[in-house]
């Protein structure tokens, strides 16, 4: 009875935990949510084990990976959004007084500010999912490759990622021979396509509030350029009637959240736009 329970033991899956932080500290609150998920999900904490759950904040945002000996298997992120959850209905409240200032006073007591419970409840539900997923069910994601709206769908397809690594100071990237093209499979590749899922909602959006779209071929190809971690780019290519159709790219997209990879990045992900057919069910995210 005793080996065969330390032989359940041994086999269990086990996972190591990693937090990137600059400057001194900072971390620990986040590390000490990882391992409570671990724990949580019944695996065991080990240094160095094939399953590596790392965390790694920029700013107000953590961004989560599960890698394996493969390299990365799932990325997620936690930011603003998520730690207010617990209080939409106050923040709710602080908006429509903003609007009426006969209530105000009352919604700002209401109002309560983000709190380390906050983000620890969404670091610790991101990291549970991750694990679960990742680790129990084998499950692998980069980001949503499929965004529905009211009116259209957009799809996206297997990207081209180039990188810059080192950006010297006032150094112009002007062409994609100036980039490297990197592997889709490395964790460089799986970041960057990450970073551009994220613009799957605006791009539909977009299409969803323009007045009149011309999808021309129904295809094209979404060109973003991200530097140290932030999207400086983006652009619509081999699709002029939709180019003409919608205003996309540019500022319109700064609310993105784009992994922080060092240098400059850019990824051509071509995509397939269709509208909803009349009769579907109506569509969500």
């Amino acid at each position: 009875m005793h080996i065969l329970l330390f032989s359940l033991l041994a086999a269990s899956p086990s996972v190591s935990v990693v937090t990137h932080c600059e400057g001194d500290g900072g971390c620990a609150l986040l590390d000490e949510t990882l391992r409570q998920a671990a724990a949580a999900e019944g695996l065991g904490l080990v240094d160095g084990g094939v399953w590596e759950l790392s965390a790694r904040p920029a700013g107000n945002t953590v961004f989560f990976e599960l890698r394996s000996d493969a390299g990365v298997q799932l990325i997620a992120h936690t930011d603003e959004l998520h730690y207010r959850e617990p209080h939409r209905a106050a923040d709710l409240g602080l908006l429509f007084s903003a609007i009426t200032l006969v209530t105000l006073p009352i919604a700002l007591d209401l109002h309560s500010p983000t709190s380390d419970r906050d983000r620890q409840q969404a670091w610790a539900l991101v990291s549970r999912r991750m694990l679960k997923n990742g680790v129990t069910k084998g499950t692998k994601s980069w980001g949503p490759t499929e965004a529905r709206g009211q009116k259209f769908v957009v799809r996206f397809s297997a990207p081209r990622v180039l990188r810059h690594p080192v950006l010297e100071d006032g150094e112009v990237l002007v062409s994609d021979s100036d980039f490297d093209e990197v592997s889709r499979d490395s964790d460089e590749g799986r970041e960057a396509q990450y970073s551009v899922s994220q613009l799957l909602g605006e791009f539909v959006r977009e299409l969803d509030g323009a007045e009149a779209v011309d999808l021309g071929p129904g295809t094209g190809t979404l060109f973003a350029q991200m530097v140290n971690g932030h999207f400086r780019n983006t652009q619509l290519r081999d699709n002029p009637a939709l180019l003409k159709s919608i205003p996309f790219g540019g500022r319109r997209l700064v609310m993105a959240v784009p992994f922080p990879l060092v240098g400059a990045t850019r990824v051509l992900v071509p995509f397939q736009v269709s509208r909803v057919k009349a009769g579907a069910t109506k569509p969500g995210r």
